[in-house]
């Protein structure tokens, strides 16, 4: 994580729209590093910049942001994020990684005021809180990747309510069938990563794969398109002697971390690049 004055720059195109688009993204970035919960970076002299296209406006560089909803920032979790940040940036991509645990926010009030046709929220979280500002840089993102370890089954909580916050504001209460079930105005990629303490085989019994398969639905109705990488019996602990367990063989994790997890880096490497490609 560079410090505002030391991260480097990729020489842009030196028209003034431009230019300002730029220091918008560099007082957001000194702004989010003051309170601790998020980092960006940018590409590297000389790496191709995709772009998007705005009718009428100038070509910027794609921007990619992943959420941590794990409370660890070192860990499996966090990892695997970083891994597909990489990949974005390998696209040229600018990249944010925002820390859930960090932020002081609550899930979804049931105010309804995101619901209120000609409401001053319509189509807006109406709450006001520490994930207000992430949501509003979310409207001009051009994909999302979002991880989460598997806690009793589920997401984390501090994921849970983010997801409420992120998604139900734009999801209109409309028909299977209505050609315009969302309210974001266009069409993103989104990538969700799963890390889990059971193997697969176990997960295939608690029948995770139904949680997934609905978080995908709900994100591809509200934003496009959606992709999830699960990652299976990952390494918990740095020394599984100090905690009370047999369920674990540390030995068998020890090896799984090393023989499979950096195939599951490599697979969130490649998330993330398929994300900023558009692809």
């Amino acid at each position: 994580m560079w410090p505002p004055d030391t991260r480097p720059h990729t020489p842009l195109r030196r028209d003034l729209k431009y230019a300002n688009r730029l220091a918008e993204i560099d007082a957001r970035t000194v702004r989010l590093w003051g309170l601790g919960v998020a980092e960006r970076r940018l590409p590297q002299h000389g790496e191709k910049m995709p772009l998007r296209q705005h009718p009428g406006t100038l070509e910027d560089p794609m921007e990619v942001i992943a959420f941590n909803g794990s409370p660890r920032k070192t860990w499996n979790t966090s990892t695997l994020l970083e891994k597909a940040l990489e990949g974005a940036a390998s696209q040229g991509a600018e990249t944010k990684l925002v820390h859930l645990y960090d932020l002081d926010f609550k899930g979804c009030r049931s105010c309804f005021g995101c619901k209120t046709k000609g409401g001053p929220s319509y189509g807006r979280c109406a709450a006001k809180d520490g994930l207000t500002p992430i949501l509003k840089e979310i409207e001009s993102a051009d994909a999302l990747v979002l991880g989460s370890p598997i806690y009793l089954g589920m997401v984390s909580g501090e994921m849970k309510s983010f997801m409420e916050r992120l998604i139900f504001p734009f999801l209109r209460y409309a028909k299977d069938d209505d050609p315009a079930p969302t309210l974001f105005p266009r069409k993103i990629h989104t990538g969700f990563i799963y890390t889990m303490g059971v193997t697969e085989e176990q997960m295939k019994k608690l029948d995770y794969r139904k949680d997934v398969a609905l978080n995908e639905r709900f994100l591809r109705r509200v934003f496009g398109s959606s992709e999830s990488l699960l990652s299976f019996d990952t390494y918990q602990f740095d020394d599984y002697s100090k905690i009370d367990q047999d369920r674990f063989d540390p030995e068998k994790k020890a090896t799984r971390r090393k023989e499979q997890f950096p195939l599951d880096c490599r697979k969130a490497f490649e998330m993330g690049s398929r994300l900023a490609e558009g692809n």
